[in-house]
């Protein structure tokens, strides 16, 4: 607060700190410490993040990359379905028409989100099976060399 003025001002200051695992971005709140010189300029560190700024791009990335799946298999489907029901059925006015065409949008849009769930799905049980042979050899090797550890080495087991 400034008496002669009678409004209230600011002040801000910037310091060069050290991120060791370099996690912060531009525009983090963080609480900065004091350290020994690390170089001429940085003598704080980083403590702790007080209000990170939003790491969401990554989740917005795969989301478009989803929704472009979803809309090339909607596309295609519904090209399918639309010349299996034309070639079906005889049309009598343009209002028949765009009522098999609405139905079969809908229908569309569902098998699509159905196809693309099932393939993430196939997916996932994939990257399961991998993570589960990787854990099972890793607990075999363990317990062989916790094996050929015991016979090698003679162990006190009375203590």
């Amino acid at each position: 607060w400034n008496m002669k003025y009678r409004k209230y001002y600011g002040s801000s200051s910037k310091f060069q700190v050290h991120d060791e695992e370099n996690f912060c971005l531009t525009g983090d709140k963080v609480i900065i410490r004091g350290c020994r010189p690390l170089s001429n300029k940085k003598h704080y560190y980083v403590r702790n993040v007080v209000n990170p700024i939003s790491r969401l791009t990554y989740y917005e990335d795969l989301d478009r990359a989803r929704d472009d799946k979803i809309n090339a298999e909607f596309q295609k489907l519904k090209k399918q379905y639309y010349k299996k029901e034309i070639s079906q059925a005889w049309l009598k006015s343009h209002r028949a028409k765009a009522e098999i065409k609405s139905a079969l949008k809908s229908k569309a849009m569902s098998r699509a989100y159905l196809n693309i769930r099932r393939e993430e799905q196939k997916q996932f049980e994939k990257m399961r099976q991998q993570q589960l042979k990787r854990e099972r050899a890793e607990s075999a090797k363990k317990e062989r060399l916790i094996r050929e550890g015991l016979q090698n080495s003679p162990v006190d087991f009375a203590r």
